[in-house]
Parts: C-alpha cells; sequence; structure tokens
C-alpha cells in the first residue's frame, strides 16, 4: 500500500519523467568520458569529470536560448 510519501513522490518523478532521468545520464556519461579522459593523460579524474559535466550543463544552458556576455562586453 502507497504511503503519502511515495505517491508524492512518483507524482514528481512521472511530471519530471524521462526528460529528467536522461540529462542526468547524459552529464553522468559526461563526467564518466572526462575522467577517463584525464586518467589516460595521467591526470586528475576528479577535475576532468567536474569539467565535463560543467561543460554539458553550461552548453545546454546555451542551446536554450541564453546569451553569454564576457566581462569585457563581448559574447
Amino acid at each position: 500500500m502507497p504511503t503519502q510519501w511515495h505517491t508524492a513522490f512518483s507524482s514528481l518523478v512521472s511530471k519530471a519523467g524521462v526528460t529528467l532521468i536522461a540529462n542526468i545520464a547524459h552529464k553522468l556519461s559526461a563526467g564518466l568520458t572526462g575522467c577517463l579522459s584525464a586518467k589516460v593523460k595521467d591526470s586528475s579524474c576528479k577535475a576532468g569529470a567536474v569539467g565535463s559535466i560543467i561543460g554539458e550543463m553550461v552548453g545546454d544552458w546555451m542551446t536554450n536560448g541564453h546569451k553569454i556576455t564576457l566581462p569585457n562586453g563581448g559574447g
């Protein structure tokens, strides 16, 4: 018998649904790729993973119509 919390969580996940899960999986796979790439070059796995994940997040943000303005006013 589902509890109130289970029902609320299920409702939230079904609304966010596949898109949220796909986005999380995409960022994690980018992080894994960044980690492996860094390790091949004898660099930090953490740095490679974080850089890849942040790069994916910024890329998603930019493709959603947000403009980047650089400190010097360029963009």
